[in-house]
């Protein structure tokens, strides 16, 4: 019985320490999608629709729809700037 219980507590200690997935999401229509079709299994969206010129002036906008849908699932958003 000893050896069932540790077993139940290391199966569900290693649920729980689980990696992270992160999605990393440019502007492409295919990617938008694709983060629409598994939002669900998504942990942190790091969008990189920002960009940063010689001039360090940012540019960029977020996805509307993609914003939503990571709102509606409770995927947090960490945006990265690119510089190109």
């Amino acid at each position: 019985m000893r050896r069932l219980i540790a077993i139940l507590v290391l199966a569900a200690c290693a649920v729980q320490a689980r990696p992270k997935s992160l999605f990393y999401l440019g502007r492409d229509a295919a990617g938008v999608q694709s983060f629409l079709d598994h939002a669900d299994r998504v942990d942190i969206l790091v969008p990189t629709w920002y960009n940063v010129d010689a001039a360090g002036v940012v540019t960029g906008q977020a996805n509307a729809t993609v914003m939503e849908a990571a709102q509606q699932h409770r995927v947090p958003v960490m945006p990265i700037v690119v510089n190109p």
